[in-house]
């Protein structure tokens, strides 16, 4: 007789604007389970845990918890009946401190007699919730401090926690694509944190990572265009089999060597930094980036790589060196380094990329605005602006009605391809890519390389800044490592055919034999 499901939906129907982005879905997670479930960008696999999790109601259908029907009010309501969520984007509050955000809308449990807040056990609590995911962040930083991966850590810790401060004997935690901001050390303590939970809860992990998938799910669901198309035993699924459900097509063409080898020879150098040193986060970096070049930068969290991209650009205060473009050197600012054809693609798209509330015309047009897209004396070209709109729209696949859908309404893969279009349509010589196929699934992630090396088969030239090694390796014709803001070794594709994911964690934990050889060949040395 089956084991009777923790949580479970039944026939779960929902439209947005009369288009069906779910269709009648079945869906059930047992006691002590982790249920993969995959699918693409659009699929409607966000929707489905907006709906089990008391965000979004179903038009159709019911959520049954331990048997019951219940009708989720919100979210914390889906909280004080055992379901938590760790989202695909960061709901953690910026202007408020660690422990404030970990025990949001639960402070009720430290009040005292009055109503007064018991901010020292909240502290304490905070201390211990973050003891047991091994955080090393602390209680009182703001959040808006703290790195794109330590939220996402924040988040999950959040998540795990909330439970037992409920007491919830059995909770079911949703996992929408947890580990997409963090680095390959972050990602398998994660993943290690829900194989040592699996017993006190249940898991529902949503990832465009197959190896994740794999790692640590019993069971794995697969949703295509709003319906469940699959359900199998984890040990029964390959990666090609899940992509033949999820697509309905064979995969396109790996983008790395076959790729590679249609492009040309970097030629001229493009960009140049010399000696560029941010206080506490970088010291003494150079790096060359010529045309027809892919330059790729890794490290973990803390490493700089996320701060190098930002001070190329202009947006971090203090950073001192020389960056020149084309040979000539310029002070950084956004408009001066636009204007030179260099663009920067930030890594947070709802934090610093797209305005979730503004339509995708506006999105894709807010960078051009001042330049390409009006005339002498400032007024919009808008017939060329919706042409451009439409034609990157159809180039990108981006899957919306019309173009005036707003972006906050899109699934995180579809913001992520509004994000590059916003760049692309600039025609940019210079890229910088911090984290560029972020939230994408893997048929829209080899769509956006093929993209990439047309760029650079064109001419251009791009800084890859990645959390995700098998991307870096696969795109990029040098690899730098940083580490505690110092360049600490490179690899390039024309001395390996192809670095490995081990070697480069190695490197990024601690100075090997080969980053010793590198620093003794490189000591006062130019850019790498």
């Amino acid at each position: 007789m089956p084991v009777p499901g923790v949580l479970a939906a039944r026939g779960i129907t929902k439209a947005y604007c009369g288009s069906l982005v779910l269709d009648r879905v079945d869906f059930e997670v047992q006691r002590g389970e982790v249920v993969g479930l995959v699918g693409e960008n659009g699929a409607g696999k966000s929707t489905l845990l907006n709906i089990l999790s008391g965000v979004t109601r179903a038009d159709q259908g019911d959520v049954v918890l331990n048997g019951e029907v219940v009708h989720l009010r919100n979210y914390n309501h889906a909280n004080h009946c055992g379901v938590f969520r760790v989202f695909q984007e960061s709901a953690l509050i910026p202007n408020l401190t660690v422990y404030e955000n970990l025990l949001f809308s639960h402070e009720a449990s430290f009040e005292r007699f009055g109503g007064v807040l018991d901010r020292r056990a909240m502290r304490l609590a905070a201390e211990q919730i973050l003891k047991e995911a091994r955080l090393d962040i602390g209680i009182e930083q703001r959040t808006d401090e703290l790195s794109l991966a330590q939220r996402q850590a924040l988040e999950i810790a959040r998540a795990t926690a909330l439970s037992f401060l409920l007491a919830i004997p059995h909770p079911i935690i949703l996992l929408d694509e947890p580990t997409t901001a963090l680095d390959a050390t972050e990602e398998r303590a994660t993943l290690e944190l829900v194989g040592r939970l699996k017993g006190a809860a249940s898991f529902v992990l949503i990832s465009h990572r197959f190896e994740e998938i794999f790692a640590v799910t019993d069971r794995i669901y697969v949703l295509k265009d709003g319906r469940m198309v699959a359900s199998m035993p984890s040990e029964r699924a390959t990666p090609e089999l899940l992509r033949r459900l999820m697509v309905g097509r064979e995969r396109i063409a790996d983008a790395s060597a076959a790729s590679r080898e249609a492009v040309k020879a970097p030629q001229a150098t493009r960009l140049s930094v010399r000696g560029l040193s941010v206080p506490g986060a970088l010291s003494d970096v150079s790096i060359d980036l010529a045309s027809h070049e892919i330059v790729g930068l890794c490290g973990l969290a803390g490493s700089g790589k996320e701060v190098l991209g930002r001070a190329i650009i202009g947006l971090v205060k203090g950073a001192q060196g020389t960056i020149m473009v084309d040979g000539v050197a310029v002070r950084p600012a956004i408009r001066t380094m636009m204007a030179r054809g260099l663009v920067y693609m930030p890594g947070d798209r709802q934090l610093d990329g797209l305005l979730l509330q503004d339509s995708i015309f506006s999105n894709v047009t807010l960078a051009s605005l001042h330049d390409t897209l009006s005339n002498r004396v400032g007024i919009v070209k808008f017939a060329a602006a919706r042409r451009d709109v439409l034609e990157w729209m159809v180039r990108l696949r981006i899957v919306a009605r019309t173009s005036r859908v707003a972006c906050g309404t899109l699934s995180g893969g579809q913001q992520q391809k509004v994000l590059f279009a916003k760049f692309l349509r600039r025609s940019p010589r210079i890229l910088i890519l911090e984290n560029p196929t972020r939230g994408v699934d893997t048929w829209t992630k080899a769509e956006l390389y093929r993209v990439l090396r047309s760029l650079v088969a064109e001419g251009a030239s791009i800084l890859l800044i990645s959390d995700d090694l098998p991307e870096v390796i696969a795109l990029s014709d040098r690899i730098v490592v940083l580490t505690q803001g110092r360049v600490v070794g490179v690899a390039r594709s024309s001395d390996i055919s192809e670095p490995s994911e081990h070697d480069l964690i190695r490197m990024m934990l601690g100075v090997t034999g080969l980053q010793r050889e590198y620093l003794r060949e490189n000591a006062g040395a130019g850019a790498v």
